[in-house]
């Protein structure tokens, strides 16, 4: 009887298990956040939990690279379309963001 517990105890723990990101979101490991403000505003102590930040560190600077519209020297007529969102990833998919 002692061994079917046992058994059943380590078959029933929850396996830790890797989170794992899409190529263009940040990991966060889980840990401690400390009491402090935001803009004004009091933050109370509390745990993250581990989880996946929808954009990388930085991702603003190079996304906000793919404009949608001609350079103000740009003596062309062509009209410049926005970006589809699959165009923004083909193009950042092979640089290493991390």
């Amino acid at each position: 009887m002692k061994n079917l517990f046992l058994i059943l105890t380590i078959f029933g723990l929850n396996k830790a298990h890797a989170l794992e990101c899409e190529w263009w979101q940040s990991k966060v490991q889980s840990h401690q956040v400390r009491q402090h403000g935001r803009n004004g505003t009091p933050v109370s102590a509390h745990p993250r939990q581990e989880h996946c930040r929808e954009n990388w560190k930085h991702a603003e600077k190079v996304v906000s690279n793919f404009k949608d519209s001609s350079p103000s020297s740009w003596t062309g007529k062509e009209r410049f379309k926005a970006w589809r969102q699959r165009e923004v990833i083909e193009v950042l998919e092979p640089i290493p963001h991390q």
